[in-house]
């Protein structure tokens, strides 16, 4: 039968163990992480290692390399400094980060873009635009791919390792996928407003440009959306009188006041005249009425006796129109005014600003697409307003030359069918004026 004192020693017994088991405990757990921190960087591989298992494919090998290096970041200890540059995980830390610059160079080896031999510490700018960033982009895009993350985080993490690294991705996962779908927002939108602006634009550039319609029966011209009644007068003249009126534009002068409170004269526009020739011709066409061709700055020799004809439009709605070529079949002359032409079969104001319009946004699209593939939501802020005026320059000049052009071709065929039948018509119309005014 046990003692007091025995039963009081063995009480101390199992106090002083029980003791100890929990000093043993905390300093267990307290030492977990720093071994837990220690082992597993024990285990991660090097650069090397990872180049070595992706070494016929120098882009996942340097993929790879950066997955392994965002992994030493996410499983740190807290209290460690190795990531600051302390230590020889630091070492090994930007060894994975260089091996991505590495790979590039390796695959550009590879694809016979360079020849082998050591990385440049200067590398050309334009060499490294064009072969160089592209490559790491094509890595810096395979490492963000989260099966590939997680099909190399497998191959490298162990067991509690890789479910603390899951656990951390799920996040950045989650949050990529709502970046990416806010991005696809604001691009589909982005691409959505140019794709709708260029469209209108290009709608009336079509009507600007397509071909204009003559019935010649009904004597209707339709070109750019507007529509015209042709009218042809002819007879023989019986009075013409031409006046000048002169028009004075005055100048004009800049004053400023300098320091000491007296004005100067620093610029000075000179003023100008326009004189303009008013000319009326009055004809007697073939049923006997008389007609008045009043024109400006057109310059017809006619006088008493000549025959002579002109053909005019008459805008849809409107009771007057404007002279678009005139002949003198007695001199053999014929003139066209380049001003009533250019408004009725040119581009116009509307036409012009849709095709400076297209061409701008045609241009904005096209940057704003590069910009897209490059990563970015659109152009950047920068960059907007040159390539604003740089589309808007280029769009100007597109529409100019444009205007050219179809001024020729429609100049070409208003010659053959219009003015060409019309032509006809009033020569005999004044010819038969002239026979019944001689009667």
């Amino acid at each position: 039968m046990a003692s007091v004192g025995t039963i009081k020693n063995i009480g101390q017994l199992h106090i002083f163990a029980l003791s100890g088991a929990v000093a043993v405990l905390a300093v267990a757990a307290f030492a977990t992480p720093a071994l837990a921190s220690d082992s597993f960087r024990a285990r991660l591989p090097s650069a090397e290692k990872v180049v070595s298992d992706f070494g016929s494919d120098p882009i996942r090998g340097g993929a790879a390399c950066q997955v392994v290096s965002n992994a030493m970041l996410i499983l740190a200890d807290p209290s460690d400094e190795w990531d600051q540059g302390n230590g020889p995980d630091a070492q090994r830390h930007q060894d994975l980060d260089r091996c991505k610059t590495e790979a590039a160079y390796a695959s550009a080896i590879k694809s016979g873009a360079m020849s082998p031999g050591p990385i440049p510490q200067s590398p050309d700018p334009d060499f490294y635009a064009k072969t160089i960033k592209p490559i790491v982009k094509k890595i810096d895009t395979l490492a963000e791919d989260s099966e590939f993350q997680q099909t190399v985080a497998k191959r490298y993490l162990g067991g509690q390792d890789y479910a603390h690294w899951e656990s951390y991705q799920k996040i950045q996962w989650a949050s990529q996928k709502e970046l990416a779908e806010q991005r696809n927002h604001v691009i589909t939108k982005t691409l959505l407003i140019y794709l709708g602006l260029l469209t209108a634009c290009l709608f009336f550039v079509w009507r600007a440009f397509r071909p204009w319609r003559y019935d010649a029966k009904t004597a209707t011209l339709r070109v750019g959306g507007h529509t015209y009644a042709v009218h042809y007068d002819a007879g023989v003249v019986v009075e013409s009188n031409a006046s000048h009126s002169t028009q004075h534009i005055p100048g004009t002068q800049t004053i400023e006041v300098n320091q000491f409170g007296h004005q100067q004269v620093v610029r000075t526009t000179p003023g100008r005249s326009v004189t303009t020739l008013h000319e009326t011709i009055h004809l007697i066409e073939k049923s006997g009425r008389e007609r008045v061709m009043k024109l400006d700055d057109w310059g017809v020799s006619a006088r008493a006796g000549h025959q002579v004809g002109g053909v005019f439009v008459v805008p849809k709605g409107r009771s007057e129109g404007e002279y678009l070529q005139i002949w003198n079949f007695t001199l053999d002359e014929a003139k066209r005014d380049k001003g009533t032409f250019l408004r009725t079969f040119g581009l116009r104001l509307f036409g012009f600003s849709m095709v400076t319009l297209a061409v701008m946004f045609l241009i904005v699209l096209y940057a704003t697409i590069s910009a897209m593939l490059d990563g970015e939501t659109g152009i950047a802020d920068e960059s907007a307003v040159g390539i604003y005026l740089l589309g808007l320059f280029i769009g100007v000049v597109v529409a100019a030359v444009a205007q050219l052009i179809i001024l020729a071709l429609r100049q070409r065929r208003f010659a053959a069918d219009i003015a060409a039948p019309i032509g006809r018509l009033a020569a005999t119309d004044a010819r038969e004026s002239a026979a019944l005014a001689a009667a």
